[in-house]
């Protein structure tokens, strides 16, 4: 059989279709409307299949390069649970998926649970922290549960100076909300001073401000007696009298008489305590000589304890 025949008559077939094609433009002018729009719909169909193609090559080709950065990123997040399983402790097992954690658990397992900042529900472990960083404080916490609420006795003594004050709180707790609060007791020495704290519905400000100025009257105890050593040194000349626990008394026995009073004072601004020192110079005719500039230049120049001695030695010519 002859098979160049069927060739010869394919590429004369190609060839007469490729020359219909060039003169379909010449042909169209002889042939019937309808036969023209089927033309027209074939060869927009052919240019739609085109197209079709072109968007699935390219949507294979991107489909490639995104492959390798997804399959990197799979290869590190097991690297990253690899590591994090080889770091925690040997000993460490899976445990449940949901753990509960309140003020009873043990401090050991609460912190090995722990992942966030909040304070700890560890009672024993806060108060333990609240002794180390507020020396000076003894704290006592009482609680009474009933049906409806729950309530917390907290009782505080502040002992940084003798003779040592307290205060004793109620909080009462309703859904583990703080809704109430009130000063139950506190130490009649200090009662008229703190009397804004004693209305304060706030238990951390009443705490805070109670050893603030438990912090204060120390210090102020502590300058007194630094200021009668050094006024001390003068005997014959000086003597030193602690009239109360806010005032010390300086007077000068020989010529040219003079008495000074040192006043320190403590009372609370906006509920927080501040102080004020404040001087009287008498001389030996009962005439009061106003210190206030020169007490304020030397308590700026050299501090409270330097500034207080140069005031001393200067009101009573030592």
């Amino acid at each position: 059989m002859d098979f160049t025949s069927d060739s010869t008559v394919r590429r004369s077939s190609s060839a007469s279709a490729a020359g219909l094609a060039q003169s379909s433009s010449e042909l169209e002018d002889g042939l019937p409307e309808a036969d023209l729009q089927l033309i027209r719909l074939h060869e927009q169909r052919d240019s739609l299949i085109s197209k079709r193609n072109r968007l699935l090559q390219e949507l294979e080709s991107l489909k490639r390069r995104t492959q390798a950065p997804l399959e990197n990123v799979a290869g590190a997040d097991a690297r990253l649970m690899d590591l994090v399983l080889l770091s925690g402790p040997e000993s460490a097992t899976i445990g449940p998926a949901v753990e509960t954690i309140d003020g009873s658990t043990d401090l050991q397992r609460e912190l090995a649970t722990k992942s966030d900042t909040l304070p700890l529900l560890n009672m024993q472990a806060r108060l333990q922290s609240l002794r180390e960083l507020y020396a000076g404080v003894e704290l006592e916490v009482e609680s009474i549960e009933d049906a409806t609420a729950t309530e917390v006795i907290v009782k505080a003594q502040f002992s940084k100076l003798r003779p040592a004050f307290h205060v004793t709180l109620k909080l009462k707790y309703r859904e583990a909300v703080l809704v109430g609060c009130d000063v139950q007791d506190m130490s009649r020495s200090v009662r008229w001073l703190l009397r804004d704290l004693v209305r304060c519905q706030n238990p951390p400000r009443i705490l805070l401000g109670c050893f603030e100025f438990d912090s204060l009257r120390e210090r102020r105890s502590a300058e007194f007696d630094r200021l009668a050593s050094a006024m001390s040194r003068y005997p014959s000349l000086v003597t030193v009298e602690r009239e109360s626990e806010a005032c010390i008394r300086f007077a000068r026995s020989v010529s040219p008489t003079a008495v000074l009073r040192v006043q320190w004072l403590i009372e609370l601004a906006d509920m927080w305590p501040s102080t004020t020192i404040a001087t009287t110079l008498v001389n030996g005719s009962g005439e009061l000589i106003d210190t206030e500039q020169i007490k304020a230049g030397l308590l700026r120049e050299y501090g409270v304890s330097l500034g207080l001695q140069e005031l001393c030695k200067a009101c009573l010519c030592l």
